[in-house]
């Protein structure tokens, strides 16, 4: 897993046309860790540009059959959740109490989603909901993605703390 600190006062990047595309996903309304069961973006625009820290995870994963994509998309959020929840139990141990974890894609922790979210200790909401334009704010970075995808894809993840 490729990790790399950021400043979120600095390099986050926002666009509101990013929550736009939530709407045309299959789990749009459904889940209590989506849209629009959560905050709006003027609101996560605020807050996560108030914490001090960040660090990004990326995943990489090869998709050897285009058949077992959708098996592979929830496999590969998993993973990223699991490891966002390490680095959050770890940052609690250290007493950063004020910390917020963001998925790749919408969070699959539970085998039947609620609304309200009933796990949110160990939710993490999807990156893209909150508004900040992923590629974008990882080409600041210095770190690329490439579409369209071609038997290869990333798993972004992202911590924020005080």
């Amino acid at each position: 897993m490729q990790t790399k600190d950021f400043d979120p006062k600095k390099e986050l990047i926002f666009d509101i046309k990013v929550c736009e595309a939530c709407k045309s996903c299959k789990r749009y309304g459904l889940t209590g860790c989506c849209p629009p069961n959560i905050g709006t973006f003027e609101y996560y625009k605020k807050l996560l540009k108030k914490y001090a820290y960040g660090k990004i995870l990326v995943e990489k994963f090869i998709l050897e059959e285009e058949s077992k994509k959708m098996e592979l998309g929830k496999q590969s959020s998993l993973v990223l959740h699991k490891e966002l929840l390490k680095e959050r139990d770890e940052l609690l141990k250290k007493g950063h109490y004020f910390n917020v974890i963001l998925g790749g894609g919408s969070c699959k922790m539970c085998d039947k989603c609620t609304v309200p979210c009933k796990c949110p200790q160990n939710r993490a909401i999807p990156i893209e909901a909150t508004g900040i334009n992923v590629v974008a704010t990882l080409a600041k970075m210095g770190m690329w993605l490439k579409f369209p995808v071609h038997k290869v894809f990333y798993r972004v993840g992202m911590i924020l703390w005080d």
